[in-house]
């Protein structure tokens, strides 16, 4: 077994950096609350209120996500069918993927 770099082994964590993209977070918390509001979102994950709706715009254009007005509420449906983006990614669909990541097992899709 190679040896390992006592700076990386014996220093602690720096809280730096996260596991999930903010994106992955705003659909994790979108699948665990599908009328979630933007400013709930943006304090959840820890971004601005315009960097969630940035996000979402993104999501909604790129198709991951369906939004369905009601009243002054938004609803959020995740288009589950879709294929992953990045190439070590390909092979699942954004369904194994929310699942795996998501509270809720049975989280609203895209209607339809």
């Amino acid at each position: 077994m190679p040896d390992l770099d006592p700076d990386l082994t014996d220093s602690p964590a720096t809280g730096d950096w996260t596991l999930l993209t903010p994106h992955a977070m705003v659909l994790v918390s979108m699948l665990d609350n599908p009328q979630v509001r933007i400013r709930d979102l943006a304090a959840r994950v820890g971004l601005t209120e315009r960097s969630v709706a940035r996000i979402i715009l993104a999501l909604v254009r790129d198709g991951v996500i369906s939004r369905r007005k009601s009243g002054r509420r938004n609803s959020y449906f995740v288009n589950r069918h879709l294929s992953a983006r990045h190439a070590l990614e390909t092979h699942d669909s954004v369904r194994r993927l929310a699942g795996i990541l998501s509270a809720t097992e049975n989280s609203p899709a895209v209607p339809g």
